[in-house]
């Protein structure tokens, strides 16, 4: 006696059906998740340069923290970020500034420099190591022991930090 298979279509159809709703079912989830990835990084990538150098003041700070080592000067009319540190019984200063676009580092001896006028007057202030190229740089002194930054990059990005002293005045 030979027995008969019924072959109905939904048995071939069903497995069919099911693999493509697999495979519509991932290629969606592989676009939103690659869309969702490009503007993840794009918003990573338009903030970098603020982040970076906010990364760094942040790291000059820390490395001159010492009683009255860290503070704010004027100086041509702008806020300057000065570091005094000791090396070798001799005081040097760090001078962190905006100038003509970018943010600038210049390193002194205190014997070079008889006081901030001189700085600004003798135009050392271009001489300065360019650090990042910004729009805008200021820093205020927040509270007792607390540093406000607001940098401002060449693509128009602000960034904020703000930074506590922890060597305390």
């Amino acid at each position: 006696m030979e027995m008969k298979r019924d072959n109905h279509t939904i048995q071939f159809l069903f497995p069919i059906i099911v693999f493509f709703v697999f495979a519509i079912s991932a290629v969606t989830v592989l676009l939103l998740a690659s869309n969702s990835y490009a503007g993840t990084a794009e918003s990573s990538a338009i903030s970098h340069n603020a982040r970076t150098t906010l990364s760094y003041v942040t790291e000059k700070i820390h490395q001159s923290d010492e009683v009255g080592a860290v503070y704010v000067q004027e100086l041509d009319d702008m806020d300057v970020l000065v570091l005094d540190q000791e090396i070798d019984e001799q005081l040097y200063h760090t001078f962190i500034y905006p100038y003509d676009g970018s943010l600038h580092e210049l390193f002194v001896s205190d014997s070079t420099l008889a006081s901030a006028d001189a700085l600004s007057s003798s135009g050392m202030l271009s001489s300065g190591n360019t650090i990042t190229q910004v729009n805008d740089f200021q820093v205020d002194v927040f509270k007792e022991n607390l540093l406000l930054f607001h940098i401002t990059d060449s693509d128009g990005n602000t960034s904020n930090a703000v930074i506590s002293l922890q060597s305390g005045e």
